[in-house]
């Protein structure tokens, strides 16, 4: 468990460099970003218990030692990558973004995403015309229906209580 240990650090420290330049690539990013943390906190893991074993058996587990700090060494750069690379990673990989060659990147959802700048296309059928005579305009507040008031020889309602009985005599 203590060589496992210091080579999970190895790997969370190779992934950390892998997760920050696999940004752009859509999951390959976020797969080393977000693979980085938890590798160091497997190997934390791994090194106390190797450190707790050796302990149990009367010795001191020096690999398990090193294997704890050289992860925990390596856990707040992964967590670093993790929430910045990691995190932009899974926001762009989670809709369709296009670019153009003026380097104007649009997000959005569906095949047309990017065709919202283009003018010879019609709008979306729920999109406002632009050339309407009231676009712009102020919306009216509703009018309130009135209420019609209760006959006066209205009914008791049907969930009324009946008395209660006398006490006897």
């Amino acid at each position: 468990m203590a060589l496992t240990s210091i080579l999970l650090a190895f790997a969370a420290g190779l992934c950390i460099p892998l997760g920050m330049l696999g940004t752009p690539f859509p999951v390959v990013g976020s797969l080393f970003s977000f693979g980085a943390p938890a590798l160091a906190v497997l190997g934390i893991v791994l090194g106390a218990r190797a450190m707790g074993r050796a302990r149990d058996a009367g010795g001191r587990s020096v690999a398990g030692l090193v294997g704890v700090v050289f992860n925990a060494m390596t856990l707040p750069p992964a967590l670093g990558v993790a929430l910045t690379c990691g995190a932009f990673n899974a926001a762009l990989t989670n809709g369709n973004v296009q670019t153009s060659s003026s380097f104007q990147v649009t997000q959005g959802q569906g095949p047309t995403a990017g065709a919202a700048a283009d003018p010879t296309l019609a709008p979306p059928p729920f999109a406002p015309s632009l050339l309407a005579p009231d676009a712009g305009a102020p919306v009216p507040e509703p009018v309130p229906e009135p209420v019609p008031a209760a006959p006066a020889h209205a009914p008791a309602p049907a969930s009324a209580l009946p008395p209660p009985p006398l006490p006897p005599e």
